[in-house]
């Protein structure tokens, strides 16, 4: 990770696959089997997991958004058990304090 490239070796592979992926449903869209030509070489869940992210990428990031609030959500009831609230007052007025893990 620390060579001469800086582990940007990394980024290319990550953007040769989705390269590779993008390929493979351009084929897929025209009829053509992806697996025909030597172009790709994942599962076939891949491919239509893919596809299905593709054509419904709306709903996939809504439902992504969703779940990130309701996570939140879930943390932060869990933070209001464990510190209680006088704690949290001290500190309200203070995110330095918060940040550098001090007492108050």
């Amino acid at each position: 990770m620390s060579g001469e490239d800086g582990g940007s070796g990394c980024w290319v592979r990550i953007k040769q696959r989705v390269e590779k992926i993008v390929e493979c449903l351009a084929l897929l869209d025209m009829g053509v089997s992806p697996y025909a030509g030597n172009v790709f070489h994942e599962t076939p869940l891949i491919i239509y997991f893919f596809h299905f992210v593709n054509a419904y990428t709306e709903i996939v990031f809504m439902m992504a958004n969703a779940l990130t609030a309701v996570a939140l959500y879930i943390a932060v009831k869990e933070y209001n058990k464990i510190v209680p609230l006088h704690a949290r007052s001290h500190t309200q007025h203070r995110p330095l304090l918060i940040l550098l893990c001090r007492d108050v």
